[in-house]
């Protein structure tokens, strides 16, 4: 796998792909756009299938930086935030009825309302970074 940060500039448009993004799109297994407040820029990052060689689409370009896996991650980790979901709808939709009853909830129920708990109910979605 490769690992590559592409910066967009900003412009009155939006922002603004490199010539030859397109041809790549078809090789990009994983993305995450990272805001960087401490840049004040936008970056495109990037998990691309071996075997592409991104400098002949993209050409070799200043604002494309090749990383390791582990600087991705190191780089994208902190700009990440780790999202609450439903794993399993009907589950909390019984538990949310049981509330408003006020009947007391199972030790299994309680595990289901712990996102940080593997059991279906509430969990994490999967951040960029546990994709990579």
């Amino acid at each position: 796998m490769q690992y590559i940060r592409i910066e967009l500039p900003h412009t009155k448009g939006g922002l603004k792909y490199p010539e030859g993004y397109s041809d790549l799109e078809h090789f990009i297994k994983d993305h995450l756009y990272v805001d960087d407040a401490e840049t004040d820029k936008t970056y495109l990052c990037l998990t691309i299938k071996d075997g592409v060689d991104h400098k002949v689409v993209l050409g070799n370009l200043e604002n494309v930086t090749e990383m390791t896996k582990h600087e991705m991650v190191e780089y994208c980790e902190p700009h990440e935030e780790k999202r609450e979901t439903i794993t399993d709808e009907a589950k909390v939709r019984r538990l949310a009825i049981k509330a408003q009853l006020g009947q007391p909830f199972t030790t299994e129920e309680l595990k289901a309302l712990d996102p940080e708990d593997e059991t279906p109910g509430f969990g994490y979605t999967k951040r960029f970074i546990d994709r990579i």
